[in-house]
Protein backbone atom coordinates (compact mmCIF):
# COMPACT_ATOMS: atom_id res chain seq x y z
CA UNK A 1 0.00 0.00 0.00
CA UNK A 2 1.35 3.42 -0.93
CA UNK A 3 2.42 5.63 1.95
CA UNK A 4 0.24 8.63 2.76
CA UNK A 5 1.86 11.85 1.51
CA UNK A 6 3.40 14.00 4.21
CA UNK A 7 1.43 17.17 4.92
CA UNK A 8 3.05 20.42 5.92
CA UNK A 9 -0.14 21.40 7.78
CA UNK A 10 0.18 19.58 11.08
CA UNK A 11 -2.70 18.71 13.43
CA UNK A 12 -1.75 21.63 15.69
CA UNK A 13 -1.98 24.06 12.76
CA UNK A 14 -5.36 22.70 11.64
CA UNK A 15 -6.84 22.60 15.16
CA UNK A 16 -5.74 26.16 15.86
CA UNK A 17 -7.20 27.41 12.58
CA UNK A 18 -10.50 25.63 13.28
CA UNK A 19 -10.78 27.16 16.76
CA UNK A 20 -9.91 30.64 15.45
CA UNK A 21 -12.56 30.27 12.76
CA UNK A 22 -15.21 29.35 15.36
CA UNK A 23 -14.19 32.21 17.66
CA UNK A 24 -14.26 34.84 14.93
CA UNK A 25 -17.54 33.56 13.48
CA UNK A 26 -19.12 33.64 16.93
CA UNK A 27 -17.86 37.16 17.68
CA UNK A 28 -19.20 38.35 14.33
CA UNK A 29 -22.66 36.97 15.15
CA UNK A 30 -22.45 38.54 18.59
CA UNK A 31 -21.58 41.95 17.16
CA UNK A 32 -24.41 41.56 14.62
CA UNK A 33 -26.85 40.68 17.42
CA UNK A 34 -25.89 43.58 19.67
CA UNK A 35 -25.51 46.25 16.99
CA UNK A 36 -28.84 45.47 15.35
CA UNK A 37 -30.56 44.92 18.68
CA UNK A 38 -29.64 48.39 19.92
CA UNK A 39 -29.83 50.38 16.68
CA UNK A 40 -32.21 48.43 14.42
CA UNK A 41 -31.94 49.36 10.76
CA UNK A 42 -29.43 52.12 11.58
CA UNK A 43 -26.86 49.73 13.04
CA UNK A 44 -24.20 50.26 10.33
CA UNK A 45 -24.14 53.96 11.17
CA UNK A 46 -22.83 53.12 14.64
CA UNK A 47 -19.59 51.77 13.15
CA UNK A 48 -16.72 54.22 12.79
CA UNK A 49 -16.47 55.83 9.36
CA UNK A 50 -13.11 54.14 8.73
CA UNK A 51 -14.24 50.63 9.71
CA UNK A 52 -17.39 50.91 7.61
CA UNK A 53 -15.58 52.37 4.58
CA UNK A 54 -12.86 49.71 4.67
CA UNK A 55 -15.38 46.88 4.98
CA UNK A 56 -17.51 48.23 2.12
CA UNK A 57 -14.39 48.57 -0.07
CA UNK A 58 -13.35 44.97 0.62
CA UNK A 59 -16.83 43.70 -0.22
CA UNK A 60 -17.02 45.80 -3.40
CA UNK A 61 -13.61 44.54 -4.52
CA UNK A 62 -14.64 40.94 -3.96
CA UNK A 63 -17.79 41.45 -6.01
CA UNK A 64 -15.84 43.21 -8.78
CA UNK A 65 -13.21 40.47 -8.99
CA UNK A 66 -15.86 37.78 -9.42
CA UNK A 67 -13.35 35.08 -8.54
CA UNK A 68 -14.90 33.68 -5.38
CA UNK A 69 -18.45 33.41 -4.06
CA UNK A 70 -19.05 36.64 -2.13
CA UNK A 71 -21.48 36.91 0.76
CA UNK A 72 -24.78 38.27 -0.48
CA UNK A 73 -25.24 40.07 2.83
CA UNK A 74 -22.99 40.66 5.78
CA UNK A 75 -20.88 43.78 6.12
CA UNK A 76 -19.34 42.48 9.36
CA UNK A 77 -17.80 39.58 7.46
CA UNK A 78 -15.51 42.12 5.82
CA UNK A 79 -14.42 43.68 9.13
CA UNK A 80 -11.01 42.59 10.43
CA UNK A 81 -10.85 40.88 13.82
CA UNK A 82 -9.00 43.85 15.35
CA UNK A 83 -11.84 46.15 14.24
CA UNK A 84 -14.44 43.64 15.40
CA UNK A 85 -12.77 43.72 18.80
CA UNK A 86 -12.96 47.53 18.83
CA UNK A 87 -16.69 47.31 18.06
CA UNK A 88 -17.33 44.94 20.96
CA UNK A 89 -15.13 46.59 23.59
CA UNK A 90 -15.76 50.17 22.42
CA UNK A 91 -19.02 52.12 22.86
CA UNK A 92 -21.01 48.87 22.52
CA UNK A 93 -19.43 47.49 25.71
CA UNK A 94 -21.54 49.69 28.00
CA UNK A 95 -24.69 48.28 26.39
CA UNK A 96 -23.81 44.58 26.34
CA UNK A 97 -21.30 44.16 29.19
CA UNK A 98 -24.02 42.72 31.46
CA UNK A 99 -23.85 39.63 29.24
CA UNK A 100 -20.07 39.32 29.68
CA UNK A 101 -18.71 37.77 32.85
CA UNK A 102 -15.37 39.60 32.60
CA UNK A 103 -13.71 42.96 33.14
CA UNK A 104 -13.02 45.18 30.14
CA UNK A 105 -9.26 45.35 30.85
CA UNK A 106 -8.92 41.56 30.86
CA UNK A 107 -10.95 41.14 27.67
CA UNK A 108 -8.79 43.72 25.87
CA UNK A 109 -5.59 42.06 27.05
CA UNK A 110 -6.66 38.59 25.90
CA UNK A 111 -7.85 39.96 22.55
CA UNK A 112 -4.38 41.42 21.94
CA UNK A 113 -2.81 37.95 22.28
CA UNK A 114 -5.48 36.29 20.16
CA UNK A 115 -5.11 38.81 17.32
CA UNK A 116 -1.35 38.28 17.26
CA UNK A 117 -1.79 34.52 16.76
CA UNK A 118 -4.64 35.05 14.30
CA UNK A 119 -2.40 37.21 12.12
CA UNK A 120 0.30 34.56 12.22
CA UNK A 121 -2.14 31.83 11.18
CA UNK A 122 -3.58 34.07 8.43
CA UNK A 123 -0.13 34.10 6.83
CA UNK A 124 0.14 30.30 7.19
CA UNK A 125 3.16 30.33 9.44
CA UNK A 126 3.62 27.23 11.62
CA UNK A 127 1.81 27.34 14.95
CA UNK A 128 3.88 26.65 18.06
CA UNK A 129 2.56 24.93 21.17
CA UNK A 130 2.51 28.32 22.89
CA UNK A 131 0.48 29.87 20.06
CA UNK A 132 -2.03 27.03 20.30
CA UNK A 133 -2.33 27.50 24.08
CA UNK A 134 -3.10 31.21 23.60
CA UNK A 135 -6.02 30.35 21.30
CA UNK A 136 -7.31 27.55 23.54
CA UNK A 137 -7.12 29.82 26.58
CA UNK A 138 -9.11 32.52 24.78
CA UNK A 139 -11.72 29.93 23.71
CA UNK A 140 -12.05 28.70 27.29
CA UNK A 141 -12.32 32.27 28.58
CA UNK A 142 -14.90 33.20 25.92
CA UNK A 143 -16.97 30.19 26.99
CA UNK A 144 -17.02 31.51 30.54
CA UNK A 145 -17.32 35.22 29.66
CA UNK A 146 -20.43 34.79 27.51
CA UNK A 147 -22.29 32.34 29.78
CA UNK A 148 -24.95 34.96 30.74
CA UNK A 149 -26.21 34.96 27.12
CA UNK A 150 -27.85 31.60 27.87
CA UNK A 151 -30.40 33.42 30.03
CA UNK A 152 -31.83 35.17 26.97
CA UNK A 153 -33.12 31.86 25.69
CA UNK A 154 -33.89 30.33 29.08
CA UNK A 155 -36.13 33.24 30.06
CA UNK A 156 -37.74 34.00 26.71
CA UNK A 157 -41.50 34.44 26.77
CA UNK A 158 -43.37 33.03 23.78
CA UNK A 159 -46.92 32.84 22.50
CA UNK A 160 -48.63 31.14 19.54
CA UNK A 161 -52.29 32.01 20.04
CA UNK A 162 -54.32 34.93 21.44
CA UNK A 163 -54.92 32.98 24.64
CA UNK A 164 -51.17 32.71 25.23
CA UNK A 165 -50.74 36.48 25.45
CA UNK A 166 -50.29 36.83 29.18
CA UNK A 167 -49.55 39.95 31.22
CA UNK A 168 -45.90 38.85 31.19
CA UNK A 169 -45.90 38.88 27.38
CA UNK A 170 -47.60 42.27 27.26
CA UNK A 171 -45.19 43.66 29.84
CA UNK A 172 -42.17 42.69 27.75
CA UNK A 173 -43.77 44.04 24.58
CA UNK A 174 -44.58 47.34 26.33
CA UNK A 175 -40.94 47.57 27.39
CA UNK A 176 -40.01 47.72 23.69
CA UNK A 177 -43.09 49.76 22.66
CA UNK A 178 -44.40 46.72 20.78
CA UNK A 179 -47.75 46.09 22.47
CA UNK A 180 -49.71 46.09 19.15
CA UNK A 181 -47.64 43.13 17.95
CA UNK A 182 -49.50 40.64 20.17
CA UNK A 183 -52.94 41.33 18.72
CA UNK A 184 -51.77 41.81 15.14
CA UNK A 185 -49.77 38.57 14.99
CA UNK A 186 -52.82 36.71 16.27
CA UNK A 187 -54.62 37.91 13.14
CA UNK A 188 -52.06 36.56 10.67
CA UNK A 189 -53.66 33.71 8.70
CA UNK A 190 -51.49 30.57 8.67
CA UNK A 191 -51.91 27.53 6.37
CA UNK A 192 -53.95 24.75 8.07
CA UNK A 193 -51.78 22.63 10.35
CA UNK A 194 -48.82 25.03 10.31
CA UNK A 195 -47.94 27.01 13.41
CA UNK A 196 -46.74 30.60 13.74
CA UNK A 197 -45.35 31.57 17.14
CA UNK A 198 -43.41 34.49 18.52
CA UNK A 199 -41.17 35.19 21.47
CA UNK A 200 -39.35 38.09 23.07
CA UNK A 201 -35.64 37.23 23.20
CA UNK A 202 -33.62 40.04 24.77
CA UNK A 203 -33.89 43.08 22.47
CA UNK A 204 -35.26 40.95 19.62
CA UNK A 205 -38.52 39.28 18.66
CA UNK A 206 -38.34 35.71 17.36
CA UNK A 207 -40.87 34.75 14.67
CA UNK A 208 -41.18 31.00 14.13
CA UNK A 209 -43.04 29.10 11.46
CA UNK A 210 -43.31 25.32 11.66
CA UNK A 211 -44.75 23.15 8.89
CA UNK A 212 -47.09 20.32 9.75
CA UNK A 213 -45.91 18.41 6.68
CA UNK A 214 -43.37 18.88 3.93
CA UNK A 215 -40.76 21.61 3.90
CA UNK A 216 -40.33 25.26 3.06
CA UNK A 217 -39.19 26.18 -0.43
CA UNK A 218 -35.51 27.11 -0.27
CA UNK A 219 -35.98 29.55 -3.17
CA UNK A 220 -38.86 31.29 -1.38
CA UNK A 221 -36.95 31.46 1.91
CA UNK A 222 -33.75 32.86 0.39
CA UNK A 223 -35.83 35.47 -1.48
CA UNK A 224 -37.61 36.32 1.78
CA UNK A 225 -34.33 36.83 3.63
CA UNK A 226 -32.84 38.94 0.83
CA UNK A 227 -35.98 41.08 0.72
CA UNK A 228 -35.94 41.67 4.45
CA UNK A 229 -32.19 41.83 5.04
CA UNK A 230 -32.47 45.11 6.98
CA UNK A 231 -34.84 43.54 9.51
CA UNK A 232 -33.34 40.05 9.90
CA UNK A 233 -30.53 39.63 12.42
CA UNK A 234 -30.48 35.83 12.61
CA UNK A 235 -32.44 33.19 10.67
CA UNK A 236 -32.37 29.51 11.62
CA UNK A 237 -33.56 26.84 9.20
CA UNK A 238 -34.93 23.68 10.80
CA UNK A 239 -34.09 20.07 9.99
CA UNK A 240 -35.06 19.09 6.41
CA UNK A 241 -36.20 22.70 5.88
CA UNK A 242 -39.37 22.08 7.88
CA UNK A 243 -39.25 25.23 10.01
CA UNK A 244 -37.87 28.74 10.06
CA UNK A 245 -37.01 31.05 12.95
CA UNK A 246 -36.30 34.72 12.23
CA UNK A 247 -34.93 37.02 14.92
CA UNK A 248 -35.72 40.67 14.22
CA UNK A 249 -34.74 43.70 16.33
CA UNK A 250 -37.47 45.13 18.54
CA UNK A 251 -36.10 48.52 17.47
CA UNK A 252 -37.58 47.95 13.98
CA UNK A 253 -41.04 48.62 15.44
CA UNK A 254 -44.44 46.90 15.43
CA UNK A 255 -45.35 47.58 11.80
CA UNK A 256 -42.10 46.12 10.44
CA UNK A 257 -42.31 43.04 12.69
CA UNK A 258 -45.90 42.25 11.72
CA UNK A 259 -45.11 42.84 8.03
CA UNK A 260 -42.17 40.43 8.33
CA UNK A 261 -44.42 37.81 9.95
CA UNK A 262 -46.91 38.10 7.09
CA UNK A 263 -44.10 37.80 4.56
CA UNK A 264 -42.79 34.67 6.30
CA UNK A 265 -46.23 33.06 6.14
CA UNK A 266 -46.79 34.04 2.50
CA UNK A 267 -43.40 32.56 1.61
CA UNK A 268 -44.55 29.25 3.05
CA UNK A 269 -47.55 28.73 0.77
CA UNK A 270 -45.53 26.36 -1.42
CA UNK A 271 -44.96 22.90 0.07
CA UNK A 272 -41.91 20.98 -1.15
CA UNK A 273 -40.04 17.85 -0.17
CA UNK A 274 -37.52 18.13 2.62
CA UNK A 275 -33.79 18.24 1.95
CA UNK A 276 -31.08 16.27 3.70
CA UNK A 277 -28.77 17.90 6.23
CA UNK A 278 -25.98 17.71 3.63
CA UNK A 279 -28.08 19.65 1.08
CA UNK A 280 -29.45 22.16 3.58
CA UNK A 281 -26.42 24.49 3.54
CA UNK A 282 -26.30 25.03 -0.23
CA UNK A 283 -30.07 24.88 -0.78
CA UNK A 284 -30.85 27.65 1.73
CA UNK A 285 -27.70 29.66 1.07
CA UNK A 286 -26.31 29.20 4.57
CA UNK A 287 -22.83 29.61 3.13
CA UNK A 288 -23.70 32.95 1.49
CA UNK A 289 -25.45 34.84 4.25
CA UNK A 290 -23.79 36.03 7.43
CA UNK A 291 -26.73 35.50 9.78
CA UNK A 292 -28.37 32.34 8.37
CA UNK A 293 -27.80 29.19 10.45
CA UNK A 294 -29.15 25.69 10.85
CA UNK A 295 -31.38 25.01 13.85
CA UNK A 296 -28.51 22.94 15.28
CA UNK A 297 -26.84 26.27 16.12
CA UNK A 298 -28.66 28.16 18.85
CA UNK A 299 -28.18 31.91 18.94
CA UNK A 300 -28.02 33.95 21.09
CA UNK A 301 -26.10 31.51 23.23
CA UNK A 302 -22.74 31.39 24.99
CA UNK A 303 -19.68 30.43 23.00
CA UNK A 304 -18.89 26.76 23.48
CA UNK A 305 -15.35 25.51 23.11
CA UNK A 306 -15.22 21.90 21.95
CA UNK A 307 -11.73 20.55 22.52
CA UNK A 308 -10.34 18.61 19.59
Amino acid sequence: MAAMPARLCRDTDADTYRTLFDIEAYLRLLARWELRGHAGRSWAGTLSATVRSDAESRRAQELADGIIDPLESGLLSYVHLSDLKDVLVGPLWAKCSRHWRASLDIVKSEFKKLIAVRNKVAHFRPVTDWDAKVVVRFAEDLTRWTRPYRKLREFEVSWSAPGDVTEEVLGLLRKHSLEPVAAELAGVAVPPGDQLSAAVVGHHVALRLKRSAGALSSQRVTALLSRNERDVTIARVGEFGGSLEVLTPAACGSDAIVALARDIVSSADEVVEGVSSEELVSAFGLDRHEGVLTSAVTFPDPYEYAEG
